[in-house]
């Protein structure tokens, strides 16, 4: 993660372009919003997987584990946004019987250097502590461990709280620009540091 802030002009990363946003369930509604914004602030319609089902119950068709890991893995995106239910290391897809794991980023190609990624899934960013591991029911990879190998910074949302407001705050309080006053505005976007 140092080693992509520094090679960084300023701690300024370049204007988002692209955007993910996945979200089913109570989440839809506010995954909806999310995209929304992406879409306005990067100027044209990002990709998203939404599903509309009833609370844990899935919708004929929902996405599943393996297309969530490949709209995440599979391409660059610059803006992600995660909606949906998370443990420490396994996001739960719109099918409610298929996952993606902290491993399947972990072991990806994907360059996800500078890519901002936010979520207000529960557990999404809880850090499991190594000694606190019990195997073989949890895998020693959160997903905040899991994005950070692949060079950017991860950045949980309380489920309670708003995600395009929240995303950006930094260790030391201040807020950089919003997602969409940053891909609109002066053309750049400040990384957040911790």
């Amino acid at each position: 993660m140092i080693d992509a802030y520094t090679a960084t002009t300023n701690g300024v990363v370049p204007t988002p372009t692209t955007s993910l946003v996945t979200g089913y369930d109570f989440f839809r509604d506010g995954a909806g919003e999310v995209q929304s914004n992406l879409d306005l602030g990067i100027g044209h319609g990002g990709d998203a997987l939404l599903a509309d089902n009833l609370f844990n119950v899935p919708a004929p068709g929902a996405w599943t584990g393996a297309q969530m890991k490949t709209a995440v893995t599979g391409s660059r995106h610059d803006l992600i946004f995660m909606g949906g239910h998370f443990t420490a290391n396994t996001a739960i897809a719109a099918d409610f019987q298929t996952t993606m794991s902290s491993t399947d980023v972990a072991n990806s190609t994907a360059n996800l250097q500078n890519s901002i990624v936010f979520s207000a899934g529960c557990h999404s960013g809880y850090n499991l502590l190594d000694v606190d591991q019990l195997n073989p029911v949890s895998q020693p990879l959160d997903w905040a461990q899991a994005f950070s190998r692949k060079g950017r910074r991860s950045s949980a949302v309380p489920a309670s709280s708003t995600a395009t407001t929240s995303w950006s705050s930094t260790a030391s309080g201040s807020t950089p620009s919003s997602p969409t006053s940053c891909a609109s505005g002066a053309g750049r976007c400040r990384s957040a540091t911790r």
